[in-house]
């Protein structure tokens, strides 16, 4: 996954893409600007769960982007030969974090896949997205660093 988006909210925490049908345990993932726990303004957060007690997963970025500037963010999700899944975040064609889970979820699902809103909205905290967003792309393979970082340094003038 990788768009580009500016914002500068100081709301906790708002929605940005997600594939969750119910606020609850269930096959999802989404992406949310700000964190919960403990609270990051402006952090970009993803969130997985396949439905399972060990299937949950949460990261962040290191740092908060509501800068009100322009950031190239991409998400990637690597599954291992041993079972493991290891997570990247790279904001502005460098890699700003990783983490590596135990379990490669299934987060296969008929749920639309929805921007700026969230079916938790009302329930957890979460307000709709109040920035801008442009040049959302979904991946249907692992992207290579220097493949963001070029995506990156086209900027507007395309890939």
């Amino acid at each position: 996954i990788a768009y580009w988006m500016k914002t500068s909210s100081t709301i906790p925490t708002e929605a940005f893409l997600g594939k969750r049908a119910v606020c609850n345990l269930g096959i999802w993932w989404n992406i949310r600007v700000g964190t919960q726990s403990p609270p990051v303004t402006g952090a970009l957060n993803m969130e997985v769960d396949d439905g399972t007690p060990a299937g949950y997963m949460t990261f962040a970025t290191t740092n908060a982007f509501n800068d009100g500037r322009w950031h190239h963010v991409a998400w990637e999700r690597q599954s291992t030969s041993s079972g493991t899944t290891t997570y990247l975040v790279f904001v502005d064609g460098m890699l700003n974090n990783t983490h590596t889970h135990p379990d490669a979820a299934d987060l296969q699902n008929t749920t639309p896949l929805v921007l700026g809103q969230s079916v938790c909205q009302g329930s957890d905290g979460t307000r709709p997205y109040s920035g801008a967003a442009e040049e959302l792309q979904l991946f249907s393979h692992a992207l290579s660093a220097e493949e963001i970082f070029t995506i990156y340094k086209a900027g507007n003038s395309g890939k």
